[in-house]
Order: structure tokens, then sequence, then C-alpha cells
């Protein structure tokens, strides 16, 4: 039938839709998208209650302790500086000042400590065929001492936290003729993070590391406790590849990785990882009967898991990393302080409910629409943040 026809009879069709049917069709919108609104905002009401209540029972609001350690430290700065006029005052005078090197380079030694403590980059392995599909099965991770080096086609970390949204990737430098391909090494990392030992098992503890390392950085953590190795292995990939990735998206990814990297544990809280373990990330039969990247266990969408299993050959260069680092979406529309909360007796930081409740579903992953433009065959298998975004707030 040509096209003409049958846009004519859509135009007839529709012509006979009786006004009062057209009508009640707005209206049955209208209350649709009111009734989604209200359970929004019925939510957040709930979590912001919850957040009331907790601080009640605390006796005492995060933001008061973060002002309260905000004078401390200025109360410090202003007594050395009180004392540095004093020397000056007394070497006027003609009387021996007294030694001020540690108040003036004490800035300057805590920065070179924080460069050496971040010098060390990820370790070295080879890049095999599936970032571009020439040579050896990639299913062979190459086992090097983790003191060697690497030199990742990304900038380097800085020594102080960074705001995510001010850094992008860089390209490859010129002096590295066969830079590495940036999701084989992460995958190669997660296998090694796989089989380091952990001693306990401790979700509460692991909850607040991926806060403050979220919220402070990863030198306050190190401040209040001591990474085991796995939790060492995800530090590095957090600072030199997901530094691109928003707040709320590494907390996401964080959370979830742990989780996963724990499910390979065998310890007494093994039930109590696979509970807070989102269903989604469980793995598929598939995937234990398929030899692949341990990479491709960490994606959060099943059907695009499956389909990395059966495209070996998928391009995952170092443009597809740098375009799914900076395009990846956690669905989160509060502000990022309302996705945790702090227990002022224990001094640990929890998920808030509805962080949790978001974390748990799948459909809170997306990927923005530039990454579609290049990657147009991954749409089935991937929603898009914009459609999402749409659907859920709209």
């Amino acid at each position: 039938m040509p096209e003409t026809t049958r846009t004519s009879i859509r135009r007839k069709a529709k012509s006979h839709v009786p006004p009062d049917a057209l009508l009640e069709k707005k209206r049955a919108t209208d209350r649709q998208s009111q009734r989604v609104v209200r359970e929004r905002t019925k939510k957040y009401i709930a979590h912001l209650e919850n957040m009331v209540e907790v601080l009640q029972k605390n006796q005492q609001d995060e933001r008061l302790q973060l002002v309260t350690d905000r004078c401390n430290r200025l109360l410090e700065e202003n007594e050395q500086l009180r004392r540095a006029i004093l020397s000056i005052k007394r070497a006027v005078q003609g009387v021996e000042a007294e030694p001020v090197d540690s108040v003036n380079n004490k800035f300057t030694d805590t920065q070179n400590a924080l460069a050496r403590s971040e010098t060390n980059n990820l370790p070295a392995y080879t890049s095999p065929s599936f970032s571009d599909g020439q040579g050896q099965s990639p299913a062979q991770p190459i086992s090097t001492p983790a003191s060697m080096p690497i030199a990742l086609p990304f900038s380097s970390v800085p020594s102080l936290p960074i705001v995510s949204s001010d850094r992008v990737f860089s390209p490859p430098s010129s002096e590295i003729e066969d830079p590495p391909h940036v999701f084989v090494v992460i995958s190669n990392l997660l296998r090694q993070a796989e089989t380091c030992i952990i001693l306990t098992i401790d979700l509460d503890k692991d909850t607040d590391i991926v806060i403050r390392a979220i919220a402070h950085g990863w030198a306050h953590v190190e401040q209040h406790c001591q990474l085991d190795p796995a939790w060492q292995i995800l530090r590095r990939i957090d600072q030199e590849v997901m530094f691109c990735c928003g707040s709320v998206e590494r907390l996401a990814i964080l959370r979830a990785v742990r989780l996963k990297l724990l499910q390979h544990k065998i310890s007494a809280s093994e039930r109590q990882v696979q509970a807070q373990l989102p269903q989604y990330m469980h793995s598929r039969p598939l995937q234990a009967a398929m030899d692949h990247l341990s990479l491709i266990d960490y994606f959060v969408w099943p059907e695009l898991r499956e389909y990395l299993l059966h495209s070996p050959n998928i391009d995952l260069s170092n443009k597809t990393a740098a375009t799914f680092a900076t395009c990846l979406r956690f669905l989160w529309p509060f502000e990022l302080s309302d996705a945790w909360m702090r227990n002022t007796e224990t001094g640990l930081y929890s998920f808030s409910k509805l962080f949790e409740e978001s974390l748990n579903d799948v459909s809170s992953w997306a990927m923005s629409n530039e990454f579609f433009e290049s990657y147009p065959h991954l749409m089935p298998y991937i929603p898009s943040y914009d459609a999402v975004e749409d659907k859920t707030f709209g």
C-alpha cells in the first residue's frame, strides 16, 4: 500500500475519534504523570524523614562536626602564625628567634609526602587482542610483579583530590609506541584482586571506605583505616581510570565492584555478601562456562555481558574505554550528600535507604547519547540515560 494512502487512512481514523475520547486520553496521561511525580516526592520525603530521625537519635549533625573540625584547624593555624610573629619580634629585638622551619615547611612536606605516595602506577600487563582483534586469546592474564610501573594513556594522577568533572582523558603520549589497552589492564587487575587474601570481611567498614573515598579522598581513607590488597587495587583503578566519571557514578561503581570481588571469597559472611550484591551483578551460567576477560563480569548489564561473551572481537580500545567512562550515568536526581549518612557514635558512614534502592535497580544505570553516536550497535544491550530519565521523571 502506498505511503500516501496509509497516511490518509490514519488521518481519517484520527478525525473520527470523538473529542471526548481525546480529552479522556489526555486526562489519563496527566494522571499518570502526576502519580509518578507524587511517588518520587513521597520517596524523597520518606528519605528525608529517615535522615532526620537518625540525626536526632545521634544528637549531632555531620555538618556541625565538619564545622568543628574546620574551626580546630583554623585555631591551630592561628597559633602557628602567632608563634611565627613572636619569633620575628624577638629577632628584631636582637633576641635569638625560635626555629620556625617546621611551621613554614609543613604544607610543603605534606605535599611531597602525598606526591611520593601516588608515584606508583598500575602494574604492567601485556595487552591481548580483545581491543583490536589481533593475536592470541585475551583469556589468559600476564603475571608480572606489582612493583613494575605501567604508563596508562591518561593524565597523571594528582597528589591531592580533584573534581572529576575537571578531568578528561588525555591522548596517548607520542613517546609511547604501544600504549597498553586500559580494558585489558583493568581486567587483569580485577583478576588479581579476586585472588587477594582478605583476612576479615566487614561490610560496614567497606561501605565507610567507599563513602569516605568519594566524600573526602583516598588520603583521608588511609588516615582512618588500613586498606587490604583488594582495596588498594580498587583505589588505583578509581584514581587512574575512573577519575573522569561523576562522583555518584564512582560511588556506585566502587560499591558494586567491591561486593562482586567479595563474592569470590569464602568466609562466614558469604551469605551476607550475596544478599547485598545487586541481583543484576550475579553471574549467568554462560559466564562460568566460557573463558573471558574478568572485566566482563563487572559490567552491570547482564545482556551486555552475554553479548561480549559471544563477540570476543568487539572494539574495546582505549578510545572505547574513554568514551565509556565519560558517558556512564547513574540515575540519582538528589544531592550527592543524600546518598549517605554518618553515625556519630561509631563514626562510620552508611548508605541511605533511597540510594540502596537505586543501587539495587539495574535501570539506574545507563549511558548518555554521546556513547551511542559512536557505538549504535550496543543500543539493544545498554539503556539510554536520556530515555530512562524522561521515563522516570517526565
